[in-house]
């Protein structure tokens, strides 16, 4: 470990993927999986199962990957009802 100035080569291979990441949060494309995670796990929890998130966390989220959240949830959804349905059916 190096303390100070730059991080050692082996902290670099590690640490690669994400310092591309972080470096594209500034204009608010990506962010890394690590910090969606702790976003999501951070924020609060509605009744409904939702999460509440603050602008800034919605921005470092992603509006990409909000809408596609939704939409598998959307889907998700369906599916569970498809099959309560045909459980219903066969009774």
């Amino acid at each position: 470990m190096s303390y100070g100035g730059m991080p050692s080569a082996e902290q670099y291979q590690h640490q690669g993927q994400y310092y591309q990441a972080e470096k594209k949060i500034n204009n608010g494309t990506i962010i890394s999986t690590l910090n969606r995670k702790n976003i999501l796990l951070k924020s609060r929890r509605r009744k409904n199962g939702r999460r509440q998130l603050s602008s800034f966390q919605r921005r470092t989220v992603g509006f990409r990957e909000r809408r596609s959240r939704l939409k598998g949830r959307v889907q998700i959804r369906q599916k569970r009802q498809y099959k309560i349905n045909e459980n219903l059916k066969r009774i």
